[in-house]
């Protein structure tokens, strides 16, 4: 950049990057760092005042949370281990859609970096923002819950989130950060595996529920199903409403009531299961659906609330992608004796290898499958 006319670039080393802008003062040349770069025909002083209606969907966000995850990891004060960044990124992602849902189609977004901003004013905001939504949601968000990125930090996860819509984002942005901060060999052993969003729209697509259909995701995880499904009984609602003319406060009120009629997800994780709870709320409603139980077992053994509103023979759909870890076995026998599928079967040693007919002897274990009598 110092031998050439340009005056922005971006420092990259296969994992970190850093927007910089050149300033000639004389002979004197000064790098500083920006929080992203203009888009085509826009200046750099628009840089951060962007209008709800001017951010743009994406249809990928992984290589922005790895810059991200990088950058935290060799920045971020007082913290290190990727569960802790992941979470932290996670209430940062909750602030953009609270602010995306709640800021009006010209209004600036609250959740920006400014060219020449001062990163204590960018967290500030941010801040006030998480403040909001846990008030907005205090029955999903811990009222001691914080955002704990130093300022420096939160400025620039600010600047690379800022010019994307994740409400109108093609992927779930959730699960893509999360899969992106938590390892996969800690993945692979708790079975926390994502379906990609293009496979979950097609499987609500195909599935077609309606919003007199009760639907299911007994193993949530962050809640994409949940979400895609929701959307797309909302699309329903929409359509009829345009129909037969209703006016917006009753079509809100007809999507809030299918939300909560609808929509049920089960996780044994905690921390997934407040994701998919906090998603829920942050998009629309239905946080009330989701329950932190281990859907293997009886439901008697589940919270009184969780076993009142999942209950056998209740729903008309269940879309999921069961955990599938490597290291994920089920050996309580009261759970296995639950469930009659996957059997697992033995050749009989004693039988002949010549009998026409091959005797079987069926092995006393029993595999565990989510898909009992609907």
């Amino acid at each position: 950049m110092r031998l050439s006319a340009a005056t922005l670039g971006v420092w990259f080393n296969g994992e970190e990057r850093w927007f910089l802008r050149k300033v000639v003062t004389g002979d004197t040349v000064v790098f500083q760092e920006i929080p992203n770069l203009p888009r085509f025909g826009e200046r750099i002083e628009d840089l951060g005042l962007y209008t709800r209606e001017l951010l743009r969907p994406t249809h990928n966000l992984r290589s922005t949370f790895r810059a991200i995850r990088n950058y935290l990891a060799a920045n971020a004060v007082a913290m290190t281990r990727d569960e802790v960044l992941a979470q932290q990124i996670i209430n940062v992602i909750f602030c953009k859609i609270y602010d995306e849902r709640f800021t009006a189609p010209q209004d600036t977004v609250r959740l920006r970096a400014g060219i020449d901003e001062n990163a204590t004013a960018i967290a500030e905001r941010v801040h006030a923002l998480f403040s909001e939504a846990k008030q907005q949601y205090d029955d999903v968000f811990d009222d001691d819950e914080k955002l704990t990125l130093d300022d420096r930090s939160l400025a620039y996860v600010v600047g690379e989130l800022q010019p994307y819509s994740l409400m109108e984002s093609d992927r779930d942005v959730v699960a893509d950060a999360f899969e992106t901060f938590i390892g996969p060999s800690l993945k692979g052993a708790q079975g926390q595996f994502f379906t990609p969003r293009n496979v979950v729209r097609l499987t609500t697509t195909m599935v077609q529920p309606t919003s007199k259909d009760r639907v299911i995701d007994p193993a949530c995880g962050s809640g994409g199903f949940l979400v895609e499904t929701l959307r797309n009984l909302w699309s329903q609602v929409d359509a009829r409403g345009s129909k037969l003319k209703w006016p917006q406060a009753e079509i809100d009120s007809e999507k809030q009531k299918v939300a909560i009629r609808s929509i049920r997800g089960i996780d044994k994780d905690a921390f997934l299961s407040k994701v998919a709870k906090a998603y829920m709320a942050v998009l629309g409603d239905g946080r009330g659906g989701v329950f932190c139980e281990n859907s293997l077992i009886d439901p008697a053994e589940w919270r009184p609330k969780a076993e009142d509103e999942v209950r056998d023979n209740h729903f008309e759909v269940v879309v999921t992608n069961p955990p599938f870890g490597k290291k994920l076995k089920v050996t309580d026998a009261v759970t296995l004796a639950r469930y009659d599928l996957a059997h697992k079967w033995k050749r009989d040693p004693e039988a002949s290898v010549s009998s026409a007919q091959p005797r079987f002897l069926m092995a006393n274990r029993r595999r565990s499958c989510l898909l009992r009598s609907a």
